[in-house]
């Protein structure tokens, strides 16, 4: 299904289509990615309260630092991530490192996002 959510804005275009497949919802977020784009994503997101939910990031191609955190903060809400590509994988456990450097709770990231690829 495709929620006609589309966003052109400073040549960023970004698509998410939505599915549902044995209770669990899974929504595609396609293309390229800006923090203008994240209420988007949030409201979506927000609007499957309650329901498994997958973010699949296969063809997610481009993001900044404002979509790397509110994806670092769907996963600590139980939103699975499911093939995300290395790089944003890498700047989120770089984002989740302390002053001292990697904090206790990135392992248990990293192990999260190894299970979910």
């Amino acid at each position: 299904m495709h929620l006609g959510v589309q966003r052109f804005a400073k040549s960023l275009m970004f698509k998410i289509q939505r599915r549902i497949q044995a209770g669990t919802v899974t929504l595609t977020v396609i293309g390229r990615m800006g923090g203008e784009q994240v209420p988007d994503l949030q409201r979506l997101v927000s609007a499957e309260s309650g329901r498994d939910l997958v973010l699949d990031l296969t063809e997610l191609t481009l993001v900044d630092s404002e979509v790397v955190r509110f994806l670092m903060q769907c996963q600590t809400q139980g939103v699975r991530l499911t093939n995300c590509p290395a790089y944003i994988r890498q700047w989120m456990v770089r984002e989740s490192a302390g002053p001292d450097g990697v904090e206790e709770h990135v392992v248990g990231q990293i192990s999260q996002i190894r299970r979910s690829r």
